[in-house]
């Protein structure tokens, strides 16, 4: 089984104090988004989990606690793209992502760190040649950094499509989508990374590889065979990624960029982040009198593990 921590909210940037909780205690209580009664027990022993994948705007955190994940397999996707606060208001400065960033790849390896141009944001403010310009110093400042990057275009989600289309965004037409494709690709190459697309049909006919975010070859440790996975049923078609069990819960990421589909208003965000308990089994929230808490059936991770906290 791969964790993913997570699509839905930031837990390497506020929440691993509950992360690594959650693993001493070898279990986590996951509440089912699309059917809020349904919780679920997710087995978070060491014999259970193949490996983790982070998914961050800021892993500064995560790295502060990275001895406690030591042998642990796992990989970070660090999404770091050009805008500033007027979209991604409380997000730290692209400077100190930068040293963060350079860091985190100096203690685990270049292999481990995905870098994510996501998304990519088409406006009057954010036109393609923002995009050319930002892409190309940004693959300056990571070569040597990472070997991967990720980018997909925006997907104007019906939370998100009024405050988007008040700023002017659009989709790219098939041709811009073409041509921005080939060139970040080709800008990439240049610094020696490679760059795929995640869900965008136009970027992959314009010859980009498909991104794998969830990748079960990426948490192979050197020598030994990568776990057993398939592709995930859950996700959109188009989606590449192994099947993961996400820990997250939407609505408890501050960030507050305004083009997340995982956050509704700013007051419900504050209210779910006041519940935040570290010691707490769920992550600012707690299973009530009418929730069905269910266990799925244990399945052994791939062999030779031990126990992540090992004295």
């Amino acid at each position: 089984m791969i964790i993913s921590a997570s699509r839905r909210t930031d837990i390497p940037a506020f929440h691993m104090d509950w992360l690594l909780n959650r693993l001493r205690e070898g279990h986590a209580l996951v509440r089912n988004p699309v059917n809020p009664r349904s919780i679920t027990r997710v087995d978070l022993s060491r014999e259970a989990v193949d490996g983790i994948v982070f998914w961050t705007k800021n892993p500064a955190p995560l790295l502060e606690h990275i001895g406690a994940l030591d042998g642990w397999p796992f990989y970070v996707q660090f999404t770091l793209t050009g805008y500033g606060p007027d979209l991604e208001p409380r997000v730290p400065d692209r400077a100190r992502r930068l040293d963060t960033f350079r860091a985190l790849a100096a203690r685990i390896g270049p292999d481990r760190v995905t870098w994510r141009y996501d998304p990519i944001i088409l406006s009057p403010a954010w036109p393609v040649a923002f995009h050319l310009e930002t892409f190309e110093a940004l693959c300056r400042e990571l070569a040597g950094s990472t070997t991967r990057c990720v980018i997909s275009v925006l997907d104007l989600y019906a939370k998100i499509r009024r405050p988007m289309l008040a700023l002017g965004v659009r989709a790219p037409s098939e041709g811009e989508a073409a041509d921005l494709a080939r060139a970040l690709h080709t800008l990439g190459a240049a610094h020696e990374i490679t760059v795929s697309a995640c869900c965008e049909p136009a970027f992959r006919a314009a010859g980009l590889p498909p991104a794998r975010c969830i990748d079960a070859s990426q948490l192979a440790r050197p020598g030994e065979a990568p776990p057993a996975a398939r592709r995930d049923p859950g996700q959109r078609p188009a989606c590449a990624c192994d099947r993961s069990v996400d820990i997250g819960h939407y609505g408890t990421c501050p960030h507050g960029c305004l083009y997340c589909y995982a956050n509704p208003s700013r007051g419900r965000v504050l209210e779910r982040l006041g519940r935040y308990d570290p010691g707490a089994p769920m992550l600012c929230d707690a299973p009530g009198p009418d929730d069905r808490v269910t266990q799925p059936r244990p399945r052994r991770a791939s062999p030779g593990q031990g126990h992540l906290f090992q004295d």
